[in-house]
């Protein structure tokens, strides 16, 4: 639902002029180096300061790109088009009625109807844990990741620029679950590239056992322990998250121990099924205890860890746990960034970077 600037600039110029000047003249150049270096090298200088221009060009527009979005109509774009053919029809000359009705739907969003679908992504921040929830309309940030020896966010090299280039400026809700660097030491780094609405846990508001945030029928984000911003105690005090979507069921949990685990259950703050499951505590043998196993049953689990860790998370003891169930294990260390669709036909349907985009040898 939203209309790009870069898109328009591209398809009407850039890759015209691209197809017609800087393809055949670089292919020239190319050819002429065989026969006369000087003038060749010329060419091929003259198409690369170019090249370089046009670049630059398309990533102001696609800065502005956003200024393309438009709001939401209560008519389907091609009803509006349907009537613009009849009402501009018989009152524009010939030659500017036609473009300007194929023109029209340039300027309409989709359907006022929501698609019901949204991704989660588990990011690879190493041993930390970063997720985003998108609905398309909606951006939630859990937690931030942590940093390298340099003390520079790991999320600020691939993450974060990743992010920015679909075209995301803003987060509706950043939670922070809890004060540890592996968790907020991307916050700094957030802050700067992104505007944000809402902000609980460390950092921001303290979390609020069963606080609220219903962005849409069937869609809400609550919390439902912890206020992370504890300073005694900060696994205990992380801030978990419940995210329900048209049915499907996604816990963050932090770096909550098995106390708080068991904590939740007494609490029935967890009565259904858990369809994704991002684990307590990277995996640690503190955490996901077999009682609390048992209760959320995920479907799948994530664990959020870095190869080789030094914590050897997940611990062995955890994972045994969850081999007895029907969960699908994911582990960023193997896998990469994880990514879940969510449907409301289809369900959950998960892939991962490394099993999708890695040459086979990384597999070893």
């Amino acid at each position: 639902n939203q209309f790009s600037t870069a898109a328009l600039v591209s398809n009407l110029l850039i890759a015209p002029f691209f197809t017609v000047v800087v393809l055949p003249v670089g292919l020239l150049g190319l050819a002429i180096t065989e026969f006369n270096f000087e003038l060749g090298g010329w060419l091929l200088t003259g198409i690369g300061v170019l090249t370089h221009q046009l670049i630059s060009f398309m990533s102001a527009a696609n800065a502005l790109s956003g200024l393309g979005q438009l709001a939401f109509v209560y008519f389907h774009s091609g009803i509006i088009c349907i009537v613009a053919v009849a009402v501009l029809g018989d009152t524009l000359p010939k030659k500017l009625g036609t473009p300007v009705i194929l023109l029209l739907p340039l300027f309409v969003s989709g359907s006022s109807y929501p698609s019901h679908s949204a991704e989660i992504v588990i990011a690879d921040v190493g041993q930390g844990t970063m997720v985003l929830f998108n609905t398309g309309d909606y951006q939630i940030l859990y937690d931030t990741g942590g940093v390298n020896g340099s003390g520079i966010a790991i999320a600020e090299r691939e993450v974060i620029p990743w992010l920015k280039s679909r075209g995301m400026g803003e987060i509706d809700l950043l939670v922070v679950s809890h004060g540890d660097l592996d968790h907020s030491g991307g916050l700094s780094a957030v802050r700067k590239h992104f505007d944000i609405k809402d902000h609980w846990g460390f950092g921001g508001e303290p979390c609020v056992t069963g606080r609220e945030l219903p962005f849409l029928p069937g869609f809400t984000v609550s919390t439902i322990a912890g206020t992370g911003i504890g300073s005694a105690n900060t696994n205990a005090d992380s801030c978990v998250v419940f995210i329900e979507y048209h049915g499907q069921r996604i816990l963050l949990a932090g770096d909550i121990p098995s106390s708080t685990e068991l904590e939740l259950i007494a609490s029935r703050s967890l009565t259904l099924q858990i369809d994704i499951l991002v684990a307590s505590h990277h995996g640690s043998a503190t955490s996901s205890s077999q009682t609390f196993v048992d209760k959320v049953d995920p479907r799948h689990t994530v664990f959020t860890t870095k190869r080789a860790n030094r914590f050897n998370h997940p611990h062995v003891s955890v994972l045994r746990r969850f081999l007895n169930t029907e969960t699908t294990l994911w582990d960023t260390a193997k896998d990469g960034a994880v990514t879940f669709k969510l449907t409301r036909s289809n369900g959950v349907s998960a892939s991962a970077m490394r099993r999708v985009s890695s040459p086979y040898w990384s597999q070893f």
